[in-house]
């Protein structure tokens, strides 16, 4: 995840913990409940990213997995050649 997503997702569930906290203390149940979705707006977000982020490690692992094998068949080839 970029850093500056990693930072609109924490200023959004910091914000919407404030909201929330705020409608509690003022008794605005319309602020208490923007307050909750923003953070789980937030963590919705976050959990997208890191399942992203997730599969993008995996791709890299295949890929280096892949390009090690092949690496060894061409040094294999080449042993054989001499």
């Amino acid at each position: 995840m970029g850093m500056l997503d990693d930072a609109k997702n924490k200023a959004q569930e910091v914000m919407g913990s404030a909201k929330e906290k705020l409608g509690d203390l003022t008794g605005s149940q319309d602020l208490e409940s923007a307050g909750k979705q923003d953070q789980m707006e937030a963590n919705v977000a976050q959990a997208g990213q890191s399942v992203k982020d997730a599969g993008q490690d995996a791709v890299d692992s295949v890929r280096d997995a892949v390009s090690d094998g092949a690496q060894s068949v061409r040094d294999g080839v080449e042993d054989l050649r001499h």
